[in-house]
């Protein structure tokens, strides 16, 4: 789904890396950090058979989660905190952050992307009594706010690529969120008693199902629009059909 209006669309969504000094399951990269769950100890071994040329195997094992700045807006508003600031511009912070992709992936670091929103973060930090200019607040943050909402996994793509696909990722778990929040506060109806959130999602469902069958075998593209306050909820539905009963696919 897509959201237009003054919601939580990818103008709002920011990103910004932190990294973590031990392993753990959820971790960002901030330029100027090292990624620090995942890099090799420094000096020689130790009791648990790691080097720092040759990291224990299940340093590996810790998945990763990058959280980046979306747009030149959001890389501003970073600005002042000291990774980002001998960056020239959101270009440069992209190749930084390539850059530490393409070196979680060689140590076989399985990366996932989400975004990093500023505003949201700054908030965290206020609520929780961080430092928001600390690389430790910023991966907290990630772990507890970014990674928690859309994600998209990284395999090597270009991260020009990659970017538009995690802030339609974004939106339409936005548009889920908010219609989901709509329908279980709209509370019951005054003449029957009914849930009408509940009555609501059936018979929307009912009308889908009947519109598939109704255009019959082959594939089919569906867009809804709804208002809601100040914003417009969207939809798309690509469906597919056979002619045998049962031979179908909504997609």
């Amino acid at each position: 789904m897509t959201r237009t209006g003054h919601g939580e669309g990818h103008e709002d969504s920011t990103t910004a890396d932190t990294t973590a000094d031990t392993p753990t399951d959820t971790a960002a990269a901030a330029p100027g950090d090292t990624a620090g769950a995942h890099a090799p100890a420094a000096g020689g071994g130790d009791d648990t058979g790691s080097t720092a040329a040759d990291p224990h195997p299940l340093l590996r094992e810790a998945p990763s989660t990058v959280a980046l700045l979306a747009d030149e807006r959001d890389f501003t508003a970073m600005r002042h905190h000291p990774p980002y600031a001998g960056i020239a511009d959101h270009a440069a912070y992209l190749r930084v952050m390539e850059q530490l992709l393409r070196t979680l992936t060689a140590q076989g670091v399985h990366t996932t992307l989400a975004l990093f929103d500023p505003a949201r973060f700054e908030a965290y930090c206020a609520d929780a009594r961080l430092d928001p200019g600390s690389a430790g607040s910023r991966t907290r943050y990630t772990a507890d706010v970014a990674a928690a909402g859309a994600t998209v996994p990284y395999d090597g793509q270009p991260l020009e690529q990659l970017l538009p696909v995690l802030l339609d990722a974004s939106d339409r778990r936005a548009d889920l969120e908010h219609a989901t929040l709509l329908l279980a506060t709209a509370g019951d109806c005054a003449t029957c008693g009914a849930d009408i959130g509940h009555a609501a999602y059936a018979r929307a469902a009912e009308a889908l199902m009947r519109l598939a069958e109704a255009a019959g075998p082959g594939e089919h593209h569906l867009v809804c629009t709804v208002p809601a306050g100040d914003v417009q909820l969207s939809a798309a539905l690509h469906a597919r059909s056979g002619d045998g009963e049962g031979d179908g696919m909504l997609l």
